[in-house]
């Protein structure tokens, strides 16, 4: 069985790796960017928050970070991001989503044998499981 949380890790992820993918969509690595590879997203769960207010449910806030690495410029990769999230013809369903919610970006910037830059997209997922369980709302 797997929880809400992966279940929502997973619907963010095939959203941004439809085709056509703007790169490789890669969830929770643990690694380097391949110096081969000249783009790379990666999909990272946060630390999720329980309301339990409303009776006979769970409504869950939780954070997710997209990083876009790129080669040179990463403008076109964040923006291609985000349209598949956030863009007029966006539609992340699915895992008991009930929506998503744009917290902010990040930048940073690696030097190397071949500059590397990261723009790492932030934003709140808000879902639910029924109470008492951490399986996704149906």
């Amino acid at each position: 069985m797997t929880t809400a949380f992966k279940s929502v890790l997973n619907t963010i992820v095939a959203a941004l790796s439809a085709y056509p993918a703007p790169a490789e969509v890669l969830d929770n690595p643990r690694h380097l960017v391949p110096e081969s590879r000249q783009r790379q997203i990666a999909v990272h769960l946060g630390q999720s928050k329980a309301n339990t207010s409303t009776l006979g449910v769970t409504r869950w806030t939780t954070p997710i970070v997209v990083e876009c690495y790129a080669r040179g410029d990463v403008d076109a990769l964040l923006e291609a991001v985000w349209l598949r999230l956030f863009g007029p013809d966006a539609r992340v369903t699915g895992a008991g989503i009930e929506g998503l919610e744009q917290d902010g970006i990040d930048w940073d910037y690696a030097e190397g044998r071949t500059e590397m830059e990261c723009a790492a997209l932030q934003f709140l997922v808000r879902h639910r499981t029924p109470n008492h369980s951490l399986t996704p709302w149906a």
